[in-house]
């Protein structure tokens, strides 16, 4: 499977050993050689080197920056940030739109988490680790990856340590960091906080508030 595919041609990569090893090669290491994320990231760097967005949180402190641009891949059928992992903005609003999400506060003021039905087929996850073996659990292996059909986030983050496999949930447990508004996407985004409109977790609502915010008394 491959959900590492180039918007701007439409290429796509997956993982393993095949002819495009060499962009991952490239863009990181040998080590890499077989990450279809790295190996998208070589060939947006090779052939597309000046398309793409900044990702904000590149300017956090310790962020890493190899000075590239980043671009919307997917997770859950969703577009996510191939520096983040953000939801894009307009999904965010969208799944608002549809009343069918809902959005849990942080104690960060730039970061939320959004629960929203999964844009994918049915299929296999992981919802348990270990780097110990436990009752249930089997150790990750590529294969494993290709006979379950896991996705890439499962292939990059699991292989090799003990997992439980099961039947993949049908919401989508997704995040968006606040950087990726602009400054239209902010303000649309406090007037539906305003208006009461945010399918917000009830009990303790957006916990922080945004860091482009402000509380207005009134006079």
């Amino acid at each position: 499977m491959s959900d590492h595919t180039c918007e701007v041609c439409g290429k796509s990569f997956n993982w393993g050993e095949d002819a495009d090893n060499h962009f991952a090669v490239a863009a990181a290491n040998q080590t890499c050689a077989e990450n279809a994320y790295w190996k998208l990231r070589g060939h947006m760097q090779a052939d597309h080197p000046d398309y793409g967005h900044r990702c904000g949180r590149r300017n956090d402190l310790f962020a890493r920056d190899d000075g590239g641009k980043d671009w919307w891949g997917k997770r859950d059928g969703y577009r996510a940030c191939s520096y983040c992992g953000s939801m894009h903005p307009e999904d965010l609003f969208a799944a608002i739109e549809a009343g069918n999400c809902q959005i849990t506060g942080t104690d960060k003021n730039y970061k939320i988490y959004v629960d929203a039905p999964t844009r994918l087929l049915p299929g296999k996850a992981i919802y348990m680790s270990s780097t110990h073996e436990f009752a249930g659990g089997v150790l990750l292996t590529k294969e494993l990856c290709e006979e379950h059909d896991l996705d890439s986030y499962a292939r990059e983050h699991y292989v090799g340590r003990w997992v439980k496999i099961e039947p993949r949930s049908q919401r989508a447990h997704l995040k968006f960091y606040y950087q990726h508004f602009d400054h239209a996407q902010q303000d649309r985004f406090i007037e539906l906080y305003n208006e009461r409109k945010l399918p917000l977790e009830p009990q303790f609502g957006l916990y922080v508030k945004p860091y482009f915010t402000k509380v207005v008394t009134a006079a």
